[in-house]
């Protein structure tokens, strides 16, 4: 078992036209939570840029896919930490840099957890106004998500 709980705050600024970058890091700060059936790691570092999470995670996932044994990273631009998921066979192991909480998960419920976070943040975005229906990128997002 391996879930990815968040929190999602918006700003309600008009985001009609924004750069993808922007879109990402800035405007849907909040909370992640990895959980598997015994521990959990909660990141809340000056608000977690949600958006951005959910596409590293899922970059990160369909690269260790692929792979026998390897390692990603994935570093809070902000912050300065970092989760490292690093796979072994059939297991990820998430380390984290700023807990001692480490989690070990099979290969199928990361890949599982990992896609869904990332469509359920895609579409939750695109529900939390009338202009953000109107962005060309969350449509893209949302086309990648379904896909999953």
């Amino acid at each position: 078992m391996f879930e990815i709980k968040y929190d999602l705050a918006y700003d309600d600024t008009k985001i009609i036209e924004v750069d993808e970058v922007s879109l990402r890091t800035r405007h849907f700060p909040g909370t992640i939570t990895l959980k598997n059936e015994r521990f959990c790691i909660f990141i809340d570092h000056q608000k977690v840029p949600v958006l951005d999470s959910a596409f590293n995670m899922l970059r990160i996932c369909d690269v260790l896919v692929q792979k026998k044994d390897g390692t990603e990273d994935f570093e809070f631009s902000y912050s300065g930490r970092k989760i490292t998921f690093q796979k072994d066979g059939g297991k990820v192991k998430i380390i984290p840099s700023f807990s001692v909480v480490t989690l070990d998960v099979p290969v199928d419920d990361f890949k599982e957890g990992i896609k869904l976070f990332f469509k359920k943040v895609v579409q939750d975005v695109m529900n939390k106004s009338q202009s953000l229906k109107m962005n060309a990128l969350l449509f893209d997002y949302l086309r990648q998500a379904e896909k999953i």
